[in-house]
């Protein structure tokens, strides 16, 4: 079927499809529970909404709503399970959430990379990794970084008296051994 054949896919339809199968992938992180036919049909649909004839070309919106989409679950998923966190448990939880963030931004611009060789590219804008990245960055470093180096600071002077009650009970031990 020709790209003039094709039935047309208004945005709201299409970005409804896209919105279910983005929250199926994000449901299963950090396992990847999208099967291979979901992937291509998600694919697939950022392609035809992609290169439909104007008006109903949908790159850009696409491109706004990929931001948007990291942005919304990092506020509502990630920076609420951070908070809750402190010291060790903190460093740990980030970096679950940052395995997960590239997993996910991994994914994403893998469905939505005929955006990147075509939208993006041609406007000079971030890569998809980029803003999927660049996302977490500012939302989680900008709210989280004085939380994590505390936590990181408290680990390090953890290790540090730890060492100098050890190096104490050493030399004591080899004191009181003679």
């Amino acid at each position: 079927m020709s790209n003039s054949e094709r039935r047309i896919i208004s945005f709201e339809e299409g970005w409804d499809f896209m919105q279910q199968g983005i929250q199926k992938l994000l449901e299963g992180l950090p396992e990847l529970n999208i099967t291979a036919d979901d992937y291509m049909t998600l694919s697939t649909t950022i392609y035809v909404m992609c290169t439909q004839k104007p008006p109903h070309e949908y790159s850009e919106q696409l491109y706004e709503k990929y931001k948007e989409t990291f942005d919304g679950y990092i506020k509502s998923t990630v920076l609420p399970s951070l908070r809750e966190k402190k010291d060790e448990l903190l460093l740990r939880e980030l970096l679950e959430r940052w395995s997960n963030h590239k997993i996910m931004t991994k994914l994403l611009s893998r469905i939505f990379r005929y955006l990147h060789k075509y939208h993006i590219r041609k406007r000079g804008l971030s890569s998809l990794e980029e803003t999927g990245f660049l996302s977490f960055y500012y939302l989680v470093y900008d709210e989280m970084h004085r939380q994590v180096m505390d936590a990181i600071l408290a680990m390090v002077f953890s290790v540090f008296h730890f060492y100098v009650i050890y190096k104490q009970f050493i030399s004591q031990f080899i004191i009181d051994g003679n």
